[in-house]
């Protein structure tokens, strides 16, 4: 038995689903070329990508009102079909 008091997930498997979303800052667009190559890579590995709707938004330094942001997190979080949720 561990006697860790931390919990891990499960590691990814090969064809998880991988939300991503930006509760606090949006990609800005300078970055864009840099994430699109990190979901590249995860595509690659053979994951699907579903985006949040406040992702690649910049609205001064956060990604959307924060209604929107957590109404964003939540819709992911309560997908069956989501494995894993990460900020970009």
């Amino acid at each position: 038995m561990d006697d860790s008091p931390f919990l891990y997930p499960a590691p990814l498997r090969k064809s998880c689903t991988i939300g991503v979303t930006a509760p606090s800052g949006g990609v800005h667009e300078r970055f864009t070329n840099r994430f699109n190559l990190a979901l590249k890579h995860l595509s690659n590995q053979g994951h699907k990508i579903i985006e949040g709707d406040c992702l690649r938004n910049e609205i001064k330094h956060v990604s959307g009102a924060k209604h929107k942001r957590a109404e964003d997190f939540m819709n992911l979080w309560l997908r069956e079909d989501i494995d894993a949720i990460i900020p970009p």
